[in-house]
């Protein structure tokens, strides 16, 4: 499931968006249940970069928001608080407020 990722990840920075959302869909499922959900958010991270940069913006913003909740179901767990000292998931937990946050100020405009 990494390698699909990290992928996914690749086809993303050469712009290739429709094959690395396609990627990131074939591991999703089993991704969840297998239980690991900061892949999972990760995963919808990445989904929703495909799906910005490819212009799709309200189904970035609800995959944004599917990272954002699993980051925090995760870190609400006991002895996990502090997950998002980990600088990769800082930065998804970051953007995936900073997109969520621009998609609500278009929304309210």
């Amino acid at each position: 499931m990494q390698c699909s990722v990290s992928l996914a990840e690749a086809l993303i920075q050469a712009k290739d968006y429709a094959h690395a959302r396609q990627t990131l869909q074939d591991v999703t499922a089993p991704t969840e249940r297998s239980g690991m959900r900061l892949r999972l958010a990760r995963i919808y991270y990445l989904q929703a970069t495909a799906s910005r940069l490819s212009g799709n913006s309200q189904e970035a913003w609800n995959e944004y928001r599917e990272a954002m909740t699993l980051l925090n179901a995760v870190r609400s767990e006991p002895g996990a608080e502090n997950i998002l000292r980990r600088s990769d998931l800082k930065a998804i937990f970051d953007d995936c407020n900073r997109w969520v946050g621009v998609a609500a100020t278009k929304t309210n405009s």
